[in-house]
């Protein structure tokens, strides 16, 4: 058995409590008999190889970009396995902070070199809030907009 990303990931969030390494290294390799025989180009490769498996070897994927670095990692992952067949797309919806639309149009496109399209939902989103005032209506109102948003 080796260590998946995800185990990893939980690897750098001990770091700062005393003895956290040491009880987690202890655990994974003493304990749970896990072998650290994996390295990042192996997880890379495992995860490139697993998006062509999932999308085939021909079809196209759409990407919903948040603007985030979750959502700008993915991207770039998938673009990686998929070049031109991934379309990347941002949606408006009119909450943004300013400057967000061009600052992520900016990065995706001049800085990650990948394919964007930006759709402006933001007339069609405020105008579906107005009046609401509950935050978990919001929320909803917000999430089914930004579903219902077509190229």
């Amino acid at each position: 058995m080796s260590l998946s990303s995800a185990h990893t990931a939980r690897l750098s969030q001990v770091t700062h409590t005393e003895f956290g390494l040491d009880t987690l290294r202890r655990f994974l390799f003493d304990i749970a008999r896990i072998s650290a025989d994996w390295s990042m180009a192996n997880v890379m490769e495992e995860q490139l190889a697993a998006v062509h498996a999932a999308v085939g070897p021909s079809a196209h994927a759409i990407c919903a970009l948040s603007g985030g670095v979750d959502s700008a990692v993915a991207a770039t992952l998938v673009h990686k396995a998929l070049g031109d067949r991934l379309h990347c797309v941002f949606v408006d919806n009119g909450l943004l902070r300013l400057k967000e639309r061009e600052r992520v149009e900016g990065i995706f496109k001049e800085h990650l070199h990948l394919p964007v399209t930006i759709i402006d939902a933001s007339e069609r989103t405020l105008s579906k809030l107005r009046g609401v005032t509950d935050p978990e209506a919001k929320r909803k109102v917000i999430g089914a907009e930004f579903i219902a948003v077509r190229l």
